[in-house]
């Protein structure tokens, strides 16, 4: 299940756009990445051999009224659109679960969709690996 040579990396390996896995468990968190409104790269990874079940949870990481969209691309095709577009939703506890088959690339990207202003926001992606 974890042998895969594959796979993106082992043990935690901090921010950035991998994919981790540790044991049959898998997470990748992109940071506070300055985001506006164009589209900006957070995470981008190809998984291994296995499948993996996984939650994504867009962070807004600095206080601001404006309002961002996650978009989530698996093998180049958009498969989710997650925003914050209202003065309570972007405080809420959002997440989405995905399947992810075998060796496909994820790639998640994040748009301020409000206004031109730059903040901090982010991706974390927490799941679990199994044998295909």
């Amino acid at each position: 299940m974890v042998e895969d040579s594959a796979k993106i990396s082992t043990g935690f390996t901090g921010t950035g756009k991998g994919l981790s896995y540790v044991g049959n468990h898998c997470f990748a968190f992109s940071g506070a990445v300055a985001t506006s409104n164009s589209e900006v790269e957070q995470l981008n990874f190809t998984t291994g051999k296995d499948y993996i079940k996984i939650r994504l949870y867009p962070t807004m990481l600095q206080n601001t009224n404006a309002n961002y969209r996650w978009l989530v691309k698996i093998n180049g095709q958009a498969v989710s659109n997650v925003s914050t577009e209202s003065q309570y939703a972007r405080y809420a506890f959002i997440y989405v679960d995905f399947v992810i088959p075998p060796n496909t690339n994820v790639v998640v990207t994040a748009t301020n969709i409000e206004d031109t202003s730059t903040n901090d926001v982010g991706s974390f992606i927490s799941g679990k690996v199994y044998d295909n």
